[in-house]
């Protein structure tokens, strides 16, 4: 009899074990989706950024590059526009790459073929936060330094 309850409780702590794990894999699967999911918008946030920089970056290569042919630019600074062009490329391929990477790793976890189109609807919006103006932060500084000579007045 002693025995039957041994195993009854071995096999409700077997159910229980597999429960935890089951919830503990599909917690890690959402988490690598996630992380994936967001790299790739990121990464495509990047590369759209990049592209206009590369395109900034060639104007620059090619207005150097006539100003050097003119003579009124030396080969410094052309050279400059050179190893900065290169290096816009460098990184808009860096996050294509990123890019490619993360669809890879998202269609592996969803079971797809590497063959299969896997598009992402969803949109990465950052927006820095407004910078606080030397005027503000004076102002500001006044005000609690008028605050706390009234709370020392009171204190006295």
């Amino acid at each position: 009899n002693r025995e039957v309850t041994l195993q009854k409780e071995m096999a409700l702590l077997n159910t229980e074990l597999q429960e935890v794990s089951k919830v503990q894999y599909v917690d890690l699967l959402t988490e690598k989706v996630s992380l994936h999911y967001h790299t790739a918008l990121i990464a495509k946030r990047a590369i759209k950024i990049g592209n206009q920089d590369l395109e900034s970056a060639q104007s620059i290569r090619e207005l150097t590059d006539q100003r050097f042919q003119e003579g009124i630019i030396d080969v410094i600074t052309l050279n400059t526009s050179k190893i900065n062009y290169n290096s816009v490329k460098q990184s808009l391929n860096a996050n294509k790459q990123l890019e490619l990477q993360s669809l890879i790793e998202l269609k592996k976890l969803f079971g797809m073929y590497p063959s299969d189109t896997l598009t992402l609807t969803g949109k990465f919006d950052y927006y820095l936060p407004e910078l606080v103006t030397y005027d503000q932060l004076s102002s500001n500084l006044q005000t609690e330094t008028a605050m706390l000579q009234l709370k020392q007045a009171d204190t006295r």
